[in-house]
């Protein structure tokens, strides 16, 4: 959890979501991970805002490895009416510096929580991403 207005939360912490959020993603910088056996299917990471949000990017920086292999990008405004925005994969990371950019051009509806809903990793045994980054507008 960081300090509000924004709240960050995931469905398992080996590292503290917080981390992939707060702009350290050099080579070994810190990150969020939920190590542990099976724990890269149906990983989340969520993140709540006081005022609604439309994200028309991201950027995800996985850890050599450990990063998404498919995932959804979910927005919704009462933490359990999740709506699609993105369903995607990516390739593997397999050295620092790599990372995957996303355009949301047609996503149209601000959302006060966003999550990241895990299909699969490239780790079957942890997720660990250096930084979600999601810019767009506030409302």
């Amino acid at each position: 959890t960081a300090p509000s207005p924004n709240v960050t939360s995931a469905s398992r912490e080996y590292t503290a979501a917080w981390k992939s959020m707060d702009g350290d993603y050099g080579a070994g910088g810190t990150s969020w991970s939920n190590y542990g056996a099976g724990a890269s299917a149906g990983a989340w990471f969520k993140l709540y805002t006081s005022i609604p949000v439309l994200v028309k990017t991201l950027e995800i920086w996985g850890w050599p490895n450990y990063g998404y292999n498919s995932f959804k990008f979910q927005g919704c405004n009462d933490d359990s009416t999740w709506v699609d925005i993105l369903s995607s994969s990516c390739s593997n990371v397999t050295a620092w510096g790599q990372h995957h950019h996303f355009s949301l051009d047609d996503n149209t509806t601000p959302y006060k929580y966003h999550r990241f809903l895990c299909g699969s990793g490239w780790n079957a045994t942890s997720i660990q991403i250096m930084e979600h980054i999601m810019t767009g507008y506030k409302y």
